[in-house]
C-alpha cells in the first residue's frame, strides 16, 4: 500500500488523490489515479483504527 502512495507518476496532490479530465470525459483515468483513493481509503481507515483503540 505505501509504495503506490510514494511512487505514483500522476493523480496525486499534496491534498490527496486527484484527476482533471476534459468537458468529453478525456483522458480516462490511470491506473495509478484509481489505485490512490482506495490506498489512501486503507491508510486512513487504519489510522482511524489505531486511534480508536487508544
Amino acid at each position: 500500500m505505501k509504495e503506490i502512495l510514494v511512487l505514483y507518476r500522476s493523480g496525486g496532490t499534496p491534498y490527496g488523490a486527484s484527476h482533471v479530465s476534459g468537458a468529453d470525459g478525456n483522458p480516462e483515468p490511470s491506473d495509478d489515479e484509481i489505485r490512490l483513493p482506495a490506498a489512501f481509503g486503507r491508510r486512513l481507515a487504519s489510522s482511524a483504527l489505531k486511534l480508536a483503540e487508544g
